[in-house]
């Protein structure tokens, strides 16, 4: 489980930054403060491939894709708006919903099995696919 505790100790809003080369896969919590305000963003960065999978992925602080591959694999409850750089880009598989807007840059790739809808902005410069 990865949660934000800074709130506990008073110091509010916090940002996990992964810098991997290598794929990953991350079956598990990615939450906000289970007990206080503070939200958790996420920064990605490296090369590799980041798969955040499941119904447990639930921050809502901002996630900045700097370069890599970052996956949202099933994950329903993701609510973080998402902000991908010109080396980056996000892959939303089917089960997935982003709950926010999209500042794209870089590529947003859609590769879902199912019809959907998209109900929130992408704004910027960037690429969209459908895979």
């Amino acid at each position: 489980m990865i949660e934000n505790t800074e709130s506990e100790t008073g110091m509010g809003n916090a940002t996990l930054t992964i810098w991997q080369t290598s794929d990953v896969v991350f079956p598990g919590y990615i939450r906000n403060s289970s007990s206080g305000s503070g939200t958790l963003g996420l920064a990605k960065r490296g090369t590799g491939k980041l798969i955040l999978s499941g119904a447990n992925i639930t921050y809502t602080g901002t996630t900045t894709i700097e370069e890599g591959t970052m996956v949202l694999s099933n994950a329903t409850g993701f609510a973080s708006p998402v902000t991908v750089n010109s080396n980056g880009t996000v892959e939303i598989l089917t089960g997935t919903a982003i709950a926010s807007n999209v500042t794209n840059n870089g590529t947003v790739v859609f590769n879902r099995s199912n019809a959907s809808t998209f109900a929130n902005l992408i704004t910027g410069m960037g690429g969209v696919q459908h895979a």
